[in-house]
């Protein structure tokens, strides 16, 4: 009886993959045959220890090999030697082959001639260009993302659920909470591509296919030329939100829940976070509710070493509360447009604001200058021999995302200058437009004003710019009687889409003029 043998597709590398070769052994170990025919040697064995252990085998239960190309006879003594040096020949033929394409593919690799593994999500590589290009519907994608998680405030899982129930196309196959959070942190996403960062070692899919955690020189990184889909600048504002939600509680309490500012908070004395304390219950079932510096609420021998304890007094949580969401509602307050955009009003304001963000922007140009002047001196630093190289192609990975930062830099001061331009523009049009609708605006006031501590809490994180910073202004010593009190430093920003997403969950109702309000105050 005949059989034909054949792994097709599959690395003779490794044994353990070649599941045909394994039912060969099995089969000539049962006696359903007395001779294995290969056509050349290296194409029973890739290496002169599997091809030894087993021949033996085979010997054992009666098997012959032959090979078509050597055309030897392994059962006798000098074919055994003969059949011994063409395994050992095999091996390192194999090798040699194979670390000729490593060299070759590499080579092409770090000239950016070919593309080695999976794009990013939104790129495909083009063979013909020899470039990543964009796939314009997964940029979309990736940009409703960042809004989502930034402007929104969901939660990368909500964000995964709300993506694959609109069926929208993942790389996997469906959409998780660990893609959504790869995406968000990739630099390559502001144009700083880099690859072949970490060692790889042999796994259980074959030779260099398990991922270590051991960092290759920076000589041997390879930075891939890229679009990029956001600047450096909003890159780092998506890493810092995503620092906030780090410390966010992700368990309340029935009580802690009502302290709706609890991630927000930090000591204006150490830096330290803030935590929550609740005071003893009252006849009446309630109880006073404190923030606590995490300094000045821990006890000495807590604190860590070389830390000392704060002198941050408890807080009064309804005091602060208030005193934050009556900044948080003067965004809402439309009385008088002229003094909610009074800045942008007055003329000579306005030419200020301009002459500023000029200098800005000609500050950061000349500081581009500067660092490209620095790059082509490292560049030029490499074909000395008395430089270490990984040295200065780190320097270059560290001078490109400073470049990257200083461009992302510019265009912000430059689109905030043609804003503020078109707004002048159309300063009249939104006054007139405010004071006709006045009782759409009132309403949304008075529907912001009404939401809950969890609403409330969501709408905060979603318009702060960085955390709040809490300090205590003392009783002055020369003007006995002066109240002391908490004080803030709030830094916010007007942002729809969590309007939008209250919307959404009915918590408020956007008229026509509202969500005209929206637009017009987010460009304002």
């Amino acid at each position: 009886m005949t059989k034909i043998y054949a792994d097709e597709g599959v690395t003779g590398t490794k044994i353990e993959y070649r599941t045909r070769f394994q039912q060969m052994i099995n089969d000539a170990k049962s006696g359903q045959f007395d001779v294995v025919i290969f056509s050349k040697l290296s194409r029973f064995a890739r290496n002169a220890r599997d091809y030894q252990n087993y021949a033996f085998e085979l010997r054992k239960y009666g098997v012959d090999l032959i090979s078509i190309k050597e055309n030897i006879d392994p059962s006798t003594p000098t074919g055994k030697i003969i059949a011994g040096f063409l395994a050992l020949f095999a091996e390192w033929e194999h090798d040699t082959i194979r670390e000729q394409m490593y060299e070759n593919k590499m080579i092409k690799w770090k000239e950016n001639r070919t593309f080695l593994g999976r794009p990013p999500f939104g790129y495909t590589w083009s063979k013909e260009k020899k470039k990543l290009e964009v796939v314009s519907e997964e940029k979309e994608i990736y940009l409703e993302v960042v809004k989502m998680y930034c402007e929104k405030r969901m939660a990368m899982r909500d964000i995964a659920i709300d993506l694959n129930s609109r069926g929208l196309k993942c790389k996997r196959k469906v959409w998780v909470s660990g893609t959504i959070s790869y995406m968000l942190k990739n630099p390559c996403y502001y144009g700083n591509y880099v690859v072949n960062t970490v060692k790889y070692v042999d796994g259980n899919k074959g030779a260099g296919t398990r991922r270590t955690k051991e960092q290759k020189p920076d000589s041997e990184i390879i930075s891939f030329p890229i679009e990029p889909f956001i600047t450096k600048a909003e890159w780092d504002k998506i890493q810092n939100a995503t620092q906030l939600n780090k410390i966010i509680p992700k368990r309340t309490g029935e009580h802690t829940s009502s302290f709706f500012l609890r991630s927000v908070l930090r000591c204006g004395r150490c830096g330290s976070k803030m935590n929550v304390r609740m005071g003893s219950f009252k006849k009446d079932g309630t109880f006073l509710r404190y923030y606590v510096c995490y300094y000045s609420g821990t006890s000495k021998r807590s604190i860590e070493s070389g830390k000392s304890k704060c002198n941050l007094p408890y807080i009064k949580a309804d005091v602060i509360e208030k005193l934050v969401w009556s900044h948080i509602m003067t965004h809402f307050l439309m009385d008088d447009p002229k003094k909610k955009f009074g800045h942008l009003f007055n003329k000579k304001n306005s030419e200020k604001i301009v002459i500023d963000l000029k200098e800005n922007i000609l500050r950061w140009e000349s500081e581009l200058l500067s660092k490209n002047r620095e790059r082509k001196r490292l560049y030029e630093g490499l074909s000395r021999e008395d430089v270490d190289p990984n040295e200065l192609w780190k320097k270059l990975r560290i001078n490109k995302d400073e470049i990257l930062t200083i461009e992302g830099h510019i265009k912000e001061y430059n689109d905030k200058l043609k804003q503020v331009n078109e707004n002048h523009q159309r300063l009249q049009e939104i006054y007139k437009f405010y004071k006709n609708n006045e009782r759409g605006f009132e309403a949304l006031y008075n529907q912001i004003d009404d939401l809950g501590f969890l609403d409330r809490k969501m709408l905060i994180e979603a318009m702060l710019e960085e955390p709040i910073i809490v300090g205590y202004k003392e009783n002055d010593s020369k003007y006995p009687g002066n109240p002391s009190y908490p004080t803030i430093d709030i830094k916010l920003k007007f942002n729809p889409e969590i309007l939008t997403r209250l919307a959404s969950e009915s918590k408020i109702q956007l008229n026509q003029n509202s969500s005209d309000y929206c637009s017009s105050a987010h460009s304002g």
